[in-house]
């Protein structure tokens, strides 16, 4: 049963309740130890086209198969999680803005190269941002979501650090 309240039904992916305690958790740990925590806010680049031109069953299985490749790209020490619609955030601890930027390179690169079920490529938008002195969970999770709407602005398919 805990297990099942941590988890995504779609995607097996953790789900919130399961991200924002394993983010209060490499939280505190950044702070106590001084060291580099960085957040991935992603976003599946015309997802709703998929659902309204192929059918919600095409999407979920979009869905299915975008978080199987970012479970292939994620850290041993990274927590991925589906935050909810066609968003997922990836924690990244030990890791400076610096080096998630390009990490989050190499995501966009293998979602672009990736052939879906719908026989088409999906592109991505990714906002980074990294823990400063004064960010709370809230304040950390607000900038990596402006960086995301910062990369739809920009056109798409690419990340943004905040």
């Amino acid at each position: 049963l805990q297990v099942k309240s941590q988890t995504d039904a779609l995607t097996g992916l953790a789900n919130r309740a399961a991200l924002d305690s394993r983010f209060a958790q490499f939280l505190e740990q950044a702070r106590r130890y001084k060291r580099p925590l960085t957040v991935m806010m992603l976003d599946i680049d015309h997802f709703k086209r998929v659902n309204n031109e192929l059918g919600h069953q095409c999407g979920d299985q979009v869905l299915r198969e975008f978080a199987a490749l970012l479970r292939s790209c994620a850290r041993g020490s990274d927590c991925l999680g589906r935050w909810g619609g066609e968003e997922f955030l990836l924690l990244c601890p030990e890791t400076s803005r610096d080096q998630a930027v390009l990490f989050a390179e190499r995501i966009c690169a293998r979602s672009r190269s990736h052939v879906f079920a719908t026989n088409r490529s999906q592109t991505l938008s990714i906002g980074v941002a990294e823990l400063g002195p004064d960010d709370t969970l809230d304040s950390l999770i607000q900038r990596a979501d402006a960086g995301l709407y910062a990369a739809k602005r920009q056109g798409r398919d690419r990340v943004c650090p905040a």
